[in-house]
């Protein structure tokens, strides 16, 4: 879900000049949520206490490679069955991404009032429907 995605990449720290770069955008969202002290702290210390990151970065590197054997499955012989079992395989991958995300996002959710909760939402539909717009405008340009 896109909820998701935006507390994943929240998390990231590295982000080009002016703030804009990966989970820059995230970064402003989540200092007009008018965080306090506490809040901030208890924020970073959920991203610094990731314990999985190494973890998560190897499912990331599966994925890619199981991508990849996709591919050549589909434009070489593979059978349905070989299809099937590869992509059975890309699904476990993702669902075990998505609950990994859903947990992170329950942590947040708990340390944000119900006033910043609110606003976080009406904050993230604004940027989805910016990126939809540019998705839409890239299309236009095809």
């Amino acid at each position: 879900s896109f909820f998701a995605a935006i507390i994943s990449l929240s998390f990231s720290t590295s982000a080009h000049a002016g703030g804009k770069g990966r989970g820059g955008h995230f970064k402003e969202m989540f200092e007009k949520l008018n965080l306090s002290a506490e809040q901030k702290t208890q924020l970073e210390n959920l991203r610094k206490g990731d314990k999985d990151k190494e973890g998560m970065k190897a499912k990331r590197q599966q994925k890619k490679e199981l991508r990849k054997k996709m591919d050549e499955a589909f434009a070489g012989n593979a059978s349905k069955e070989e299809l099937t079992k590869l992509h059975t395989e890309m699904q476990s991958l993702r669902t075990e991404a998505d609950n990994a995300r859903f947990q992170r996002i329950l942590s947040i959710r708990e340390i944000l009032t119900p006033e910043q909760r609110k606003k976080f939402q009406e904050l993230k539909a604004e940027k989805w429907k910016k990126f939809k717009s540019h998705d839409e405008d890239e299309e236009d340009k095809e």
